[in-house]
């Protein structure tokens, strides 16, 4: 049988943000706000996943789904006058973009979607270069040189924890995260008011403000610098099988799940590790990043 469950996970695309034409934040809005990511989801990503208008998805203390007013959305008029903002009205003189994705599961299909929208909407030109998983990490890294790298480049991230300390600051932190989209807190004000509101949000101890902060924090990265342009997450399609006489939590295994008989369908728990009372009270916010963002959703 299969199910749905919440899932902390987001897919979303990365702007090298130093790599002209990339480094117009008009621009990274336009392509972000042309993406249609219902479309996706339903032709593309399927599995019951939910559009993401922010980086971290609901299940992750700090994340926005209270805000509609926080993240970005699919707007197309928006799109065309950000784009015309950027200086190319209706994509006139606009150079090819370079799509780097690594090869597994939905990302060619997903990539070619997402050039369809731009190059019908925006009238923008995209080329793809894939590769496999450590060789697409190493080249889509902080430290590659921009003449190496993509344009845009998709990643996930799977929580570690659920808390936004795991999003924003350890994935996204300018000087702490792996900012893969180099962002620069030296040169930059958004930036910097980036970096030290995830700092601060994960040293303060009041949960609303808190969230106040991630609020913000959420804003900068996926409208006003526009670093990101997030798809979708927040759920996951899984195989499952019933075995009688086993504890109500659901294990998660990969392709295979194991769920205890259920009385109704509220006793069909999300095959994650976030439901453990116990996880949830020894596991603490880290204050650093190493992980890379992960191979898919």
């Amino acid at each position: 049988e299969y199910y749905s469950a919440p899932h902390p996970d987001t897919y979303y695309l990365y702007f090298r943000t130093t790599k002209p034409p990339m480094d117009d934040v008009h621009l990274r809005r336009a392509l972000s706000n042309a993406i249609d990511r219902q479309s996706l989801i339903d032709h593309v990503v399927k599995g019951g996943h939910m559009p993401a208008r922010a980086f971290a998805p609901p299940g992750i203390f700090g994340n926005v789904a209270e805000d509609p007013e926080v993240g970005i959305t699919f707007d197309l008029e928006k799109a065309r006058a950000e784009l015309a903002e950027a200086g190319y009205p209706d994509g006139e003189g606009f150079p090819p973009l370079l799509y780097m994705y690594n090869t597994v599961g939905h990302n060619e299909r997903l990539a070619q979607a997402a050039a369809q929208m731009w190059k019908e909407e925006l009238n923008i030109d995209v080329t793809f270069e894939n590769m496999e998983w450590g060789i697409y990490l190493d080249t889509v890294s902080a430290s590659t040189p921009d003449e190496e790298v993509g344009h845009v480049f998709r990643a996930a991230w799977f929580a570690d924890y659920p808390d936004q300390n795991n999003w924003v600051h350890e994935v996204m932190s300018p000087t702490q995260g792996a900012n893969w989209s180099k962002l620069d807190p030296e040169t930059d004000p958004l930036a910097r008011e980036l970096n030290e509101l995830t700092i601060a949000a994960g040293r303060e101890t009041d949960p609303e403000k808190r969230q106040e902060m991630y609020n913000r924090a959420e804003q900068i990265l996926t409208h006003d610098l526009a670093a990101i342009a997030p798809i979708c997450g927040g759920s996951e399609p899984y195989r499952a099988r019933v075995i009688p006489h086993l504890p109500i939590w659901a294990f998660h295994g990969g392709k295979d799940t194991v769920v205890p008989p259920r009385r109704s369908e509220e006793m069909i728990e999300p095959p994650r590790w976030w439901l453990h009372d116990r996880f949830r009270r020894t596991r603490q916010p880290q204050s650093s990043r190493t992980r890379a963002p992960d191979s898919s959703v």
